[in-house]
């Protein structure tokens, strides 16, 4: 069966498809976990800044048997606010789970862009799924 000039141009068009979905998705993860997050450490809730300097200063904390400092916003200004060793393991805890959630959010439409590419279907109907996630 000779195919259309649709179905070849969706066969052309499909590798772009998926790496620029790919590179949006990672990017839109990234930005996620860069974004800050909520950690309630201090009893009430707090915003703590997540961007790539945040995340080692917070790690180096890990261990600590001293009471520190962090920056982090209470909804009116951003403030360092001292924080005990317990508080500062909940703190890498939340951190961590913030971080987590976008990773394994990112890597479950990753696999359905493959499960799509795996799929019985038409590089048209390819493109218009992954399109879609």
């Amino acid at each position: 069966m000779k195919r259309t000039k649709e179905q070849l141009m969706a066969d052309i068009e499909l590798p772009r498809v998926v790496d620029s979905k790919l590179m949006s998705l990672r990017s839109a993860c990234e930005e996620a976990i860069c974004s800050g997050f909520k950690s309630s450490a201090l009893g009430q809730e707090h915003t703590y800044g997540s961007d790539r300097d945040d995340q080692l200063n917070l790690l180096g904390l890990a261990g600590l048997v001293a009471d520190t400092p962090i920056k982090c916003f209470d909804g009116v200004v951003w403030s360092y606010k001292l924080h005990t060793p317990e508080q500062v393991n909940v703190l890498l805890d939340d951190g961590r789970a913030h971080k987590y959630t976008h990773l394994l959010s990112f890597h479950g439409k990753r696999s359905q862009i493959y499960g799509i590419l795996e799929a019985d279907l038409p590089s048209e109907d390819k493109v218009t799924n992954i399109n879609s996630l």
